[in-house]
């Protein structure tokens, strides 16, 4: 992707096994990205979107915010 001229790239390791999780996590770091993990409120059994908050977990970026 930064061959092709993409700047911004992060990592979301929210969800899935910690497994996977971890390996997301350690791929970032190798690769240099920012890893970020998402958190929300639920209402009637579903994520609200409306109340997603990015939380840096490693990297550069300079603010992280929904």
């Amino acid at each position: 992707m930064r061959a092709e001229g993409v700047r911004n790239v992060a990592v979301d390791v929210t969800g899935g096994k910690v497994p996977m999780s971890l390996g997301a996590f350690m791929a970032a770091e190798e690769a240099a990205l920012d890893s970020l993990y998402v958190t929300t409120a639920w209402r009637d059994g579903k994520p609200d979107a409306s109340t997603a908050k990015l939380t840096r977990i490693s990297g550069t970026v300079a603010t992280a915010r929904a």
